[in-house]
């Protein structure tokens, strides 16, 4: 390894351990579908006390839809790149999930849940809309791609949709959007159906979003930090291209990367 290849090795792990907790836990940036932190797991924002423009590049991933008022998340993670830096989103729309053969409970959990997420200001169908919050937030030269992927036996995400209902199935219940005996009865028959080989499982329709920021936006907030002590230019200019990264596992680097 080069020298110059070890600083930046260690300069990724300086990163991990000393920024990734901060910006994960304050700007609320990092999510991920397969830990089925869906919806409303994430307390409301208020902003993440970060400086204006002093990153080169962020992102968010799967986050956006599982928060009511995204907006405020995108304005902010906007503001914190530098005129110039990316600015990155990869979000999922409800629009092609499904099962294949026809599944009635499926749809019947289905209903319940987009119900119960609506009640809190949740948009399941987030992912194409995300160009009109980035845009709305100041950036212009918006690129943006889709994905979809069918989900076989044995995949970690096949279940997925299941693990999202037990993550809010008493709220639901609570809620009045589905009674105990229904929601158990309906969700050991698509258990059932999960576990059949002849039925396929239709991801999310996953919407990648990708920009520069431009130099004509009006930023608020804290100046830039001052360069920290045995860091040298490049050195700045590295960490800052990677310390906003929140979940990058499975998100594209460049627009031909997959999902």
């Amino acid at each position: 390894m080069s020298p110059t290849a070890r600083r930046r090795s260690g300069a990724l792990g300086e990163v991990r351990r000393r920024y990734s907790s901060t910006i994960n836990t304050r700007l609320r940036v990092d999510g991920h579908l397969s830990q089925a932190r869906f919806p409303g797991a994430f307390p409301p924002f208020t902003g993440s006390g970060l400086p204006r423009a002093s990153f080169d590049g962020a992102h968010a991933r799967l986050v956006l839809v599982t928060v009511p008022k995204p907006e405020l998340i995108v304005r902010e993670l906007v503001s914190l790149v530098r005129p110039g830096g990316w600015v990155a989103s990869f979000e999922a729309d409800f629009l092609s999930h499904n099962v294949d053969p026809p599944s009635p409970e499926y749809s019947r959990l289905l209903a319940a849940f987009q119900a119960h997420a609506q009640a809190q200001g949740i948009d399941t169908h987030l992912g194409r809309r995300t160009h009109r919050l980035f845009r709305e937030a100041g950036l212009t030269d918006i690129n943006v791609d889709a994905v979809v992927h069918v989900y076989p036996l044995g995949h970690s995400r096949r279940p997925i949709f299941r693990d999202f209902i037990n993550n809010v199935r008493e709220t639901m219940i609570e809620g009045g959007f589905i009674s105990r005996e229904d929601l158990e009865r309906d969700l050991r028959l698509f258990d059932e159906r999960l576990a059949d080989p002849e039925t396929i499982v239709i991801s999310h329709l996953f919407f990648r979003l990708w920009s520069r920021a431009s130099a004509r936006r009006q930023l608020t907030g804290p100046a830039p930090t001052a360069r920290r002590r045995g860091w040298t230019a490049a050195d700045e200019r590295f960490l800052a291209s990677v310390v906003c990264v929140g979940s990058p596992v499975g998100f594209p680097t460049h627009p031909g990367g997959g999902p």
